[in-house]
């Protein structure tokens, strides 16, 4: 009675708003408590729509079926527009601030954009549902970076779903016909850029892969537009950089990444010197205490300068083997875990790296005593 008796207040009381009114009979239970006696913490609320924007269609402002809504920490408004391929953004009262998207699988481009979620930053991530991945971009649409690809892998998603970020900047992807859900966690990030040519004619190289690799196994790639150039946002610190291409010998660099500034690595790619099929490393787990050691047998196919040079994992020189013209042929260098001064090192993971004319390449060898 108590319950029924609120009801009809409301509705008596409040004639003029008579069809508001009936939207609180319909929202309230209980007369604004949590419970049945009149007292305690009211936990219902009542949402009055405010203000409305859109319409169908591809204008600015219009819509062909919109997904997903998020808002950033100035209260502006991203909204997946699907069958338009883009997110579209506003300030709270619907005023059109800018658009970005276009259907497609380049960078920037969607393929059935679903899901939008905002950082404490104002950075935007959007789950690109048939393209399998999650891209991030800046408030204003600037793309920043992508990660995933078809798959049931970790970081492989089969129809990203929805995406949402929490307050230390880890994101969550509902991954749809895996039947999961995936968390990211960020990195201190910079960008990696530069051009691949090759040293025959020195012109850009369309195509080349570059992958990136930094100490937790965390892998970024992509390929070389036409003018050989490209550009990656990866994790910041020491990481490879591993460059390749059909018919050429791979490259390797071990380079340093800036949180939050650009690093150029450019790679002359050479079909002649030593090749990945000319260069084999032999016990590469060994302990230095029993006399093993790691051997090194290449290939030149051409004369040149090699330097082998053995490094630890936090990029200290540790020992160089090799130092200076070689004419072709075949040889073969050993190391037995010392360094220069010729005292054995500690176990661990080290890294040798060989250079021969334009061919560089990084193998990892592992001590154990």
């Amino acid at each position: 009675m108590k319950n029924l008796r609120c009801v009809l207040a409301l509705a008596l009381g409040m004639m003029p708003l008579l069809a508001q009114a009936l939207i609180v009979i319909v929202g309230l239970t209980t007369c604004g408590y949590a419970d049945n006696t009149g007292t305690g913490t009211a936990t219902a609320g009542i949402y009055i729509m405010q203000t409305k924007w859109g319409g169908s269609g591809s204008g600015d402002g219009q819509f062909n079926y919109p997904h997903g809504v998020a808002v950033d920490g100035s209260g502006n408004v991203f909204v997946v527009d699907y069958y338009n391929y883009r997110i579209q953004k506003f300030t709270a009262d619907g005023t059109f601030i800018t658009k970005w998207g276009s259907y497609g699988s380049g960078d920037g481009q969607f393929s059935n954009p679903y899901g939008v979620a905002v950082d404490s930053s104002g950075n935007v991530f959007v789950a690109d549902y048939y393209n399998h991945r999650i891209q991030k971009f800046t408030a204003d649409g600037t793309f920043i970076t992508k990660w995933g690809s078809e798959g049931s892998g970790d970081g492989q998603f089969y129809y990203p779903h929805g995406v949402a970020v929490d307050g230390y900047g880890n994101v969550f992807v509902a991954d749809y016909n895996n039947y999961r859900i995936q968390k990211f966690k960020p990195y201190p990030a910079g960008w990696l850029s530069g051009k691949v040519t090759s040293s025959v004619d020195n012109k850009a190289m369309n195509g080349a892969m570059v992958e990136v690799f930094n100490n937790e196994a965390v892998r970024v790639a992509t390929t070389t537009d036409t003018n050989g150039n490209y550009c990656l946002f990866v994790p910041a610190g020491s990481c490879t950089v591993r460059v390749t291409a059909i018919g050429y010998g791979m490259l390797e660099h071990i380079v340093m990444v800036v949180e939050n500034a650009t690093t150029t690595v450019n790679s002359s790619l050479i079909a002649g010197g030593i090749t990945g099929e000319r260069l084999t490393l032999y016990n590469n787990l060994f302990d230095p205490t029993k006399n093993e050691g790691v051997i090194i047998k290449y290939e030149l196919t051409e004369n040149a300068e090699v330097s082998i040079i053995i490094y630890d994992f936090r990029g200290n020189l540790i020992r160089t083997l090799v130092n200076g013209y070689q004419s072709t042929g075949v040889y073969t260098e050993t190391w037995h875990g010392k360094n220069d001064d010729g005292a054995i090192v500690a176990s661990g993971t080290y890294l040798i790296q060989i250079k021969a004319g334009g061919f560089k390449e990084t193998k990892k060898v592992v001590v154990v005593e």
